[in-house]
């Protein structure tokens, strides 16, 4: 039996350099590669924990019941910032 050897990136790079890909082929090299199954996670705005809500008044993404305590408290300026930090539309 035939045993496997690993090889590093660099053994890769090079193999893969030297078999002919058609242009759309993802590589270890190309960042062209296709998009994820999965849909993107969604975190806290407050905490940075994953958010399982969001707040209908101020679309602040929350995750626990102290959080959106606090988010209801905050004033409409800190709220913009929030939202401008996550690039989201603000009013």
């Amino acid at each position: 039996n035939r045993r496997r050897t690993w090889k590093n990136l660099k053994q890769i790079i090079a193999i893969e350099r030297s078999l002919s890909w058609k242009p759309y082929d993802p590589t270890y090299n190309s960042i062209d590669a296709p998009g994820a199954f999965l849909p993107p996670k969604k975190y806290s705005d407050i905490s940075g924990t994953i958010a399982k809500y969001t707040d209908p008044q101020t679309k602040i993404r929350y995750s626990t019941s102290d959080e959106f305590k606090t988010i209801r408290t905050l004033p409409w300026d800190i709220v913009q910032g929030y939202l401008r930090l996550r690039n989201a539309a603000t009013v």
